[in-house]
């Protein structure tokens, strides 16, 4: 078997799309705000997540983390994380606080984070 590369079959595409656009990450701890334990297992609050991303805002990135900070009483916390990543126009904010709002009620947390960010994608 020969594992050697064969450039000369390569096909450089030249009519790439670049495109400005606005990236929001949604951070959305699984702890419940009320008794500050794991309520749902990350594939069911993953599902949650998914199904919520679908109905408010279409489509996305969702994975796992790990979010690290001190509580209000003082206490560290590591808590596991839900993310998201939906990249979009600026005037996508409505319907992406919307979907914040909705994790942040049915995962019964505290706060939710959204970060929004100036992109450029490249397509190629």
């Amino acid at each position: 078997i020969n594992n050697s590369c064969n450039y000369s079959n390569i096909i450089v595409i030249s009519n790439k799309e670049v495109k400005e656009m606005t990236r929001y990450t949604i951070s959305i701890g699984l702890f419940d705000k009320d008794t500050k334990r794991q309520k749902f297992s990350e594939n069911i609050a993953k599902n949650i997540v998914s199904d919520l991303l679908v109905e408010y805002i279409g489509y996305g990135t969702i994975f796992t983390g790990n979010g690290v900070y001190t509580h209000d009483n003082g206490a560290r916390v590591s808590e596991p994380s839900i993310i998201v990543i939906y990249d979009g126009e600026e005037s996508d904010i409505s319907k992406v606080k919307n979907f914040a709002w909705a994790c942040k009620k049915a995962l019964n947390q505290e706060s939710v984070m959204l970060e929004k960010t100036a992109v450029t994608m490249e397509f190629v």
